[in-house]
């Protein structure tokens, strides 16, 4: 498909003391590459340039001005303008907005899509985060001992994180791991494929999460697991540590049973390529 260009950020508007940048972000006058798969399998769909969905709309900055207590909590569809190509065909799904894809961001435009005060060009939390990306892509490597969480809003928290590998891709390069996530201490049900790129200028973030299946994890309505119970999984932080050590060993030595297989993601995301368009 022919290259599009992102369109530049507007001056945004006054309403009631409060500004609309969350919702146009205006930070960043960075053109955003044009995303591409060289060769990828017949199942993605068309690159697609997705509009921002912010937290705070119009509608919604209204009302906070009216009720500054009535604060919006963030949503995993509250995302910036991106590039985005869908893979969930590829699993025999449907296309949801927030099905698996390849998504392709301006880096800085995150957080502020997020909050209802617009950021500042040279506000801290942006090189802050860059640094944060590039050191992970580097290194595998965090404060917490756990992957770096993506930009992208989870409500959960990050549980496991296993099978991390660097990979370069024509623009750019990021790291990939297997990870499980969860509200609170359960049994693990569910895995995901999720890579987390930059640009070579820093300037672009690509995200890619998919679902993984594997035969041996828990299911849905399950009291036990891997020989824990999950009443004692719940109250007690000792055996969850045990408990998520037995599952990554799980995890690790049926690596090669995952599906879609670690491999036939890598290689997809090998084949990104990210094309300037000020070119």
């Amino acid at each position: 498909m022919a290259s599009k260009p992102f369109p530049q950020a507007v001056a945004a508007c006054l309403l009631t003391g409060l500004s609309l940048a969350a919702s146009i972000p205006v930070h960043s006058a960075t053109l955003l590459p044009q995303l591409y798969v060289r060769n990828g399998p017949a199942c993605l769909k068309d690159s697609e340039l997705v509009a921002a969905n912010p937290t705070y709309d119009e509608a919604a900055l209204e009302d906070l001005a009216k009720d500054p207590m009535r604060i919006l909590k963030p949503w995993y569809l509250n995302m910036p303008k991106h590039w985005s190509i869908g893979y969930a065909p590829c699993l025999g799904l449907a296309q949801e907005p927030g099905g698996a894809a390849l998504r392709l961001f301006r880096l800085d435009d995150f957080p502020g899509i997020y909050s209802s005060i617009p950021m500042a060009p040279d506000d801290p939390i942006l090189d802050k985060q860059r640094v944060a990306l590039q050191e992970w892509i580097a290194k595998g490597e965090t404060a917490h001992g756990l992957p770096l969480r993506s930009r992208l809003y989870v409500e959960d928290s990050i549980e496991l994180g296993l099978l991390q590998r660097q990979i370069s891709f024509a623009g750019g390069q990021g790291r990939r791991v297997v990870l499980s996530y969860a509200i609170e201490p359960s049994l693990v049900t569910r895995i995901s494929y999720e890579f987390q790129g930059l640009s070579d200028d820093g300037e672009a973030y690509l995200h890619f999460a998919v679902p993984l299946s594997l035969e041996g994890l828990a299911e849905r309505d399950d009291e036990s697991h891997l020989g824990y119970a999950a009443m004692e999984i719940y109250e007690n932080p000792q055996t969850y540590a045990r408990y998520l050590a037995a599952v990554e060993s799980l995890i690790a030595e049926q690596q090669t049973r995952l599906q879609p297989s670690l491999d036939q993601l890598d290689r997809l995301v090998s084949r990104i390529k990210l094309v300037d368009q000020s070119d």
